[in-house]
């Protein structure tokens, strides 16, 4: 797919996610090894020319629900208790359930919707820092990648502490609130809170810099 346009590259990976999960799965997986490589390499470069390299995270709007599941992930029997969960949570019967769906994410293995499903019986409860992170590999594993990640964030984090760049996680300091304010304006578009947040951190850093 590289090299393509935007618009035949998405109709290629909705081809691949309805009808080959194993291999979205694997394309997946060079993407995240691929884009390690590079980041990586791009800090080297711009630490070797005697630059700075200040790097954020993306903010993900994480209950955005997954678009498609991989299908070999999936079985009647797991859409059969999907179905069965999401009508309890519907009734509030979250509690007597709550050990079935998360039995579920650990037996349908990169299952999307079952952890989006586990995400919210864990919001549902309070359970807010479980709940995010349940939606965050909710959205690691859909099987149509659009947009960043939990995956690639935690790729960013890691590659810019390991070799000394300036680092801002900007999509955690979007979910600091997770679960008492709603963070997103839409589906992309964080509170401005948030975004002056971190321009004024980036405005500091970036002042700093120019002092030396």
């Amino acid at each position: 797919y590289l090299g393509s346009s935007p618009i035949s590259q998405r109709t290629s990976l909705i081809k691949l996610a309805q009808g080959n999960g194993s291999r979205a799965q694997i394309y997946y997986e060079l993407h995240y090894l691929i884009f390690k490589n590079i980041f990586s390499e791009l800090v080297n470069l711009i630490k070797f020319n005697g630059s700075s390299l200040i790097s954020l995270t993306t903010p993900v709007k994480v209950t955005n629900p997954p678009k498609y599941v991989c299908d070999n992930s999936v079985s009647q029997s797991i859409i059969d208790y999907q179905v069965s969960l999401q009508k309890a949570l519907e009734k509030k019967q979250v509690k007597k359930y709550f050990s079935l769906a998360r039995s579920l994410t650990q037996a349908s293995v990169g299952n999307s919707k079952s952890f989006y499903i586990f995400a919210k019986y864990n919001e549902f409860l309070g359970r807010t820092k479980n709940a995010l992170y349940n939606y965050r590999l909710a959205h690691a594993f859909d099987c149509l990648q659009e947009q960043s990640n939990y995956v690639l964030n935690q790729t960013i984090k890691k590659v810019s502490l390991k070799k000394g760049a300036y680092f801002y996680d900007f999509d955690e300091i979007v979910h600091q609130d997770f679960g008492l304010d709603f963070v997103f304006l839409d589906h992309y578009r964080p509170q401005e809170k948030y975004v002056l947040q971190v321009e004024k951190l980036l405005r500091r850093k970036i002042n700093e810099l120019l002092k030396y």
